[in-house]
């Protein structure tokens, strides 16, 4: 398809947007193919176009807010076009949101279960400019969860991205937390539950993710976990799902 220039959204097209997002929720409504609406929201122009260049993209339409199928593709897809982006553009708000209306703004609106305003607040424009915020916005994330979980050491380097594609709970609980900005951190904790749930024929809880990530969270409480292995996350993380398995009474 050839490379294309990124570009940010200008600050008051973004900020207009977010002050004012209830207003603008029949626009989404009555353009669910075509963002163009979004340039008349101010008289300035709507994006800053940057220097770096990537691979331009098409994402693949999904069936509804619940195919797992066609958004696991879609994030492979986003990533393989973003990742050679420097760190402080992929953390950029501004660029988000010019992927979101300009590359992304179809799949997007499709992806979204409640189109309410505090939805497109969150999953659009941000609960905020913090890791937390990304991982709320529903294109942000999809790249992040597949940058935190490839790996190379393997012969399928996405089998980690697509068991967290497939159910999304075994990573979320741990994407709200500091320690998700270690890759093997996040590759030992999804390793050490597969191994688990492929012994005990996948008994998974979401409420036992949330225990297991505030456990290995309080472990890095208690070392460096930047010096900890992967090996060491992985052995961690089977003892301790063990155990709040058997507590469960689920083994």
């Amino acid at each position: 398809m050839g490379k294309i220039n990124i570009s940010f959204m200008a600050e008051d097209t973004f900020y207009s947007l977010k002050k004012d997002i209830g207003q603008y929720l029949p626009y989404f409504k009555k353009n669910k193919t075509d963002s163009q609406w979004i340039n008349d929201i101010t008289s300035n122009p709507t994006y800053i176009t940057k220097r770096y260049e990537i691979e331009d993209f098409t994402l693949k339409i999904p069936e509804g807010n619940n195919d797992r199928l066609t958004e696991a593709e879609n994030s492979k897809i986003i990533y393989e076009a973003l990742k050679d982006l420097p760190p402080y553009v992929l953390a950029n708000k501004y660029f988000w949101a010019w992927i979101m209306f300009e590359k992304c703004y179809r799949v997007a609106l499709i992806m979204m279960k409640d189109k309410k305003e505090t939805t497109f607040n969150n999953q659009w424009l941000g609960a905020s400019t913090d890791r937390r915020g990304f991982f709320f916005g529903l294109i942000s994330r999809m790249y992040f969860r597949v940058a935190l979980t490839i790996d190379e050491t393997l012969l399928d380097r996405y089998e980690l991205t697509d068991y967290v594609l497939e159910n999304p709970s075994r990573f979320r609980e741990l994407s709200w937390r500091n320690i998700v900005s270690c890759r093997h951190i996040v590759r030992g904790f999804i390793k050490g539950i597969k191994k688990v749930n492929d012994v005990y024929n996948n008994v998974e809880k979401g409420v036992i993710y949330a225990r297991l990530a505030k456990e290995l969270s309080t472990l890095g409480s208690i070392k460096v976990l930047d010096f900890i292995s992967e090996s060491e996350i992985i052995e961690f993380t089977e003892k301790i799902y063990i155990g709040l398995l058997k507590e469960k009474r689920l083994i």
